[in-house]
């Protein structure tokens, strides 16, 4: 289990650069199976009227699919509602302000224990009953680091013990599965992707 005393924000400052430099775009957004655009057909069949925060929304490409949707992100997309760091965010949304949290691709920087002290915050912004929809990038390959850049180690291992037992006292598990998809950036490397769905106890 994980124990961090304060906020991390070491890496923050490179991510906004990384993100400034090569933004994400719906290509990429297009190239996710399960946690795409199905994504937004399962939440508007369980939480139809509910709000929904995408932290790390990037170009916010589920704002015109889902109705009632707050899309921030720590890089300076014009599509995002704000920009703001998850420490930022916090700020705004702070306690059971949220039926849905998005995290797809946005605990991937920095370490692994930086990222689960991010899902504590979602699951305070969550009403009780809410759901948090996760997406990590497993193992990742050297071809998709950029120098100078923290990435979170995440396995199929420690995805599925962050999912069903660190937090098991603050969520349970509703699904997890693997996502594979083919790297955009060579057109042939395979990426898998752990996603799950936790709904808050």
């Amino acid at each position: 289990m994980y124990c961090m005393s304060k906020p991390p924000t070491k890496n923050e400052n490179k991510v906004i650069d990384f993100f400034t430099r090569k933004p994400y775009d719906i290509d990429h957004f297009n190239n996710h199976d399960s946690s795409g655009i199905a994504l937004a057909d399962f939440v508007n069949q369980v939480k139809p009227n509910g709000l929904v925060i995408d932290a790390g929304c990037g170009v916010n490409p589920f704002k015109n699919r889902l109705p009632n949707l707050i899309g921030f992100d720590a890089a300076p997309y014009q599509q995002a509602d704000f920009q703001a760091t998850f420490n930022q965010a916090h700020y705004i949304f702070n306690r059971e302000f949220a039926d849905v949290v998005l995290a797809l691709g946005s605990c991937n920087f920095g370490t692994l224990n930086e990222n689960l002290y991010f899902f504590d915050y979602f699951h305070q912004w969550l009403k009780k009953g809410g759901l948090c929809i996760v997406r990590v990038h497993l193992n990742r390959a050297e071809i998709h680091m950029e120098p100078g850049t923290e990435y979170a180690e995440w396995t199929i291992d420690n995805a599925d013990q962050c999912a069903f037992k660190w937090f098991k006292d603050k969520f349970k598990v509703l699904d997890m599965h693997i996502e594979t998809m083919i790297s955009l950036k060579d057109g042939t490397t395979p990426v898998q992707l752990a996603v799950w769905v936790w709904k808050k106890l």
